[in-house]
């Protein structure tokens, strides 16, 4: 695939949000990505870039992999996703963020152990409160700050999503959230 010549930018403007897509750097790599070491290996034989819901353990699983098959990890896009909800406190934005995120592990449990063919509750992501709260970045906007910051310094990636939006959740709640993690 050619490499584009010039960026692409794109500006999209709402109040006070500003969105900016450019061309990629390097043509598009589709990424695996899975729940299981077999299926991290995979995407680095298959030469996948990998997507990850999780973290850093399985993140270099997948670089290292990439290296012991004498593949250049940089050549790779790593994407790493965590839920993002700005309030208050840490205890108010589980309260306002937990009914959603549980719903959404519930569904995604549910879909997994019917592709696995394994109970709801040994897959990957499922509806496990603390597990949830552990790995969302929940709480007002210093504390979400300084854990992002952590988590970008100590795991390999190309790419972070942020997911604000969940299933069920008050529109109200959520752009106020956005808008608070945007400053």
């Amino acid at each position: 695939m050619p490499r584009s010549r010039a960026p692409l930018q794109v500006m999209r403007s709402q109040p006070r949000c500003r969105y900016l897509v450019s061309r990629a750097k390097t043509p598009f790599q589709s990424a695996g990505g899975g729940f299981c070491w077999k299926a991290v290996q995979r995407a680095a034989r298959l030469d996948l870039g990998f997507a990850s819901v999780s973290g850093r353990n399985e993140i270099m699983l997948y670089l290292d992999t990439l290296k012991e098959l004498g593949k250049d990890p940089s050549r790779y896009s790593v994407v790493s996703s965590r839920v993002v909800h700005i309030a208050n406190s840490e205890e108010e934005a589980w309260r306002e963020a937990s009914p959603a995120m549980i719903y959404q592990a519930e569904l995604y449990a549910k879909w997994l152990s019917a592709g696995y063919g394994t109970d709801p509750s040994k897959t990957f992501i499922r509806p496990d409160p603390e597990r949830l709260k552990r790995a969302g970045l929940l709480g007002p906007v210093d504390f979400v700050r300084t854990r992002v910051e952590r988590i970008l310094d100590e795991t390999p990636m190309t790419e972070f999503i942020v997911v604000c939006q969940l299933p069920g959740m008050d529109p109200a709640k959520e752009y106020r959230s956005l808008e608070l993690f945007g400053k």
